[in-house]
């Protein structure tokens, strides 16, 4: 995919950072976050999640790798239950961690809207959610069900000033962009 430029998709749109100890903590434009750097954007559907737990937590593990290319890390979440977030940053994504309430991230990854799983998805112990679930679990990740575990989320790789180099759409529960892809791409934004 080229490069697509996001500046009218986050235009206006704010964050509130919840890196401190307040929650919420400050507000930042959407467009400070990857303004000055290349940035992997982690749209995370719910931080209780035991997939998304499991995804931010690989990609974390490759962090050093993403350090030498010089792009930074970045996760937003919809919602900012105080210990969810605090357990989700302690255990899985010691990195910032933002609250995208206007859900602007959400309906990049979703091409325009909000993409909204069905709980319906979990009836099949066979279903690739379950399946999703399962290697988490066996992975050693522990989760639990609070919140909206229903809006679906994704990653983006973005260029510094905003490009989109890389989208990923979360389409059943507990997707995950391949971390192999998300590097290569985090390479090309970086311009390496």
């Amino acid at each position: 995919m080229g490069v697509v430029h996001v500046e009218s998709l986050f235009e206006g749109s704010r964050l509130k950072d919840l890196n401190g100890e307040v929650i919420p903590g400050e507000e930042v434009a959407a467009s400070d976050i990857y303004k000055d750097a290349p940035t992997v954007v982690v749209v995370i559907r719910r931080p209780g999640c035991v997939a998304c737990r499991d995804t931010a937590q690989k990609l974390w593990a490759r962090k050093s790798d993403f350090d030498d290319l010089g792009v930074q890390m970045v996760a937003v979440v919809h919602q900012g239950f105080p210990g969810e977030i605090k357990r989700f940053k302690a255990g899985y994504w010691p990195g910032s961690v933002f609250l995208d309430s206007e859900k602007k991230f959400y309906e990049t990854v979703g091409e325009g809207k909000v993409r909204v799983g069905s709980l319906r998805w979990l009836l099949n112990p066979f279903s690739r959610a379950w399946r999703n679930i399962r290697a988490a679990i066996r992975g050693g990740v522990s989760g639990n069900f609070a919140g909206d575990g229903t809006t679906l989320g994704g990653l983006l790789v973005l260029a510094a000033g905003g490009g989109i180099e890389y989208a990923f759409q979360e389409t059943d529960f507990g997707d995950a962009a391949p971390v192999e892809d998300v590097l290569a791409a985090a390479k090309r934004a970086a311009g390496k």
